[in-house]
């Protein structure tokens, strides 16, 4: 299944599941490349399986690299995994 999401200026986030849609609020700090998921991330079905998954490694992420061009990686604490999301 194909998931997307899309991280707007003003702090907030959508994005497509498998069969749904889901929304939240990110904050990101440059300084040391923090990253934060703020609140609930509220989904328009019930989560299972990779939707679940997707979205508890998202809320996990805590760090990010990255370019502006190409490519985005999230990771939580440890930084021993990471999600790549690749830019449109």
């Amino acid at each position: 299944s194909k998931i997307t999401i899309t991280f707007k200026n003003d702090g907030t986030f959508t994005g497509t599941l498998d069969g749904g849609t889901f929304e939240g609020k990110w904050q990101a700090d440059p300084s040391d490349r923090s990253f934060t998921v703020i609140g609930e991330i509220k989904a328009s079905i019930k989560l299972s399986g990779k939707n679940a998954e997707f979205i508890k490694k998202l809320e996990l992420a805590s760090y990010y690299k990255g370019d502006s061009k190409r490519l985005l990686q999230l990771a939580p604490d440890a930084r021993t995994t990471y999600m790549q999301f690749t830019h449109k």
